[in-house]
């Protein structure tokens, strides 16, 4: 398996949904949506910017935030384990 663009499939609101599903402070909640949701993108080539995009998915390259967010975007919490 490829997991080499993982991060770059990271829906925000599905992440946002189960951090408030496994109970999640809801401050820390706010402050990673304001860290994942309303982004935008352009290029710069030879001086020159391209148009700005909207982006819907992914985790901002290079973030140590984006590790964790994947982990509880793909991995199902146990509600009577450990993590509760």
């Amino acid at each position: 398996m490829d997991f080499s663009k993982a991060f770059d499939r990271l829906q925000p609101s599905i992440a946002l949904r189960k951090m408030k599903f496994y109970d999640f402070n809801t401050s820390v909640i706010e402050l990673i949506c304001s860290f994942l949701c309303d982004r935008t993108q352009s290029v710069l080539f030879s001086a020159s910017f391209s148009s700005i995009k909207h982006v819907e998915v992914d985790s901002p390259q290079g973030a140590k935030l984006g590790s964790i967010l994947w982990l509880i975007y793909v991995n199902d919490l146990e509600i009577d384990g450990f993590c509760r």
